[in-house]
């Protein structure tokens, strides 16, 4: 349980320290319901102009909220349009890299 809360305030203070806003939330948990099936580290491929139909947002909103979710390091490119969800601080977990 511990451990658990230990994730879930990690997380917590990355929105905060990195000011996420309500879109920028809206967009991680759209990634992670539809993209990432609920997974932390699993390979995704998704175009900004896509998500951001699916969200009825304009493509430059979802741009800057990536921007912001990748600057926190909940979110990671790993390539052109391929990302991960990171939702703990599990440093020692390397994923693959997609070239």
């Amino acid at each position: 349980m511990e451990f658990e809360i230990r994730q879930v305030s990690w997380f917590i203070s990355n929105m905060v320290n990195y000011g996420l806003t309500k879109t920028d939330v809206m967009v991680l948990n759209h990634l992670i319901m539809k993209y990432a099936d609920y997974e932390e580290w699993k390979t995704f491929f998704v175009r900004q102009t896509t998500l951001a139909s699916e969200l009825s947002m304009l493509q430059p909103n979802v741009s800057r909220s990536f921007k912001k979710l990748q600057a926190a390091g909940l979110l990671v490119e790993l390539s052109p349009n391929s990302y991960h969800i990171r939702i703990t601080d599990q440093h020692d977990r390397q994923p693959d890299r997609v070239e």
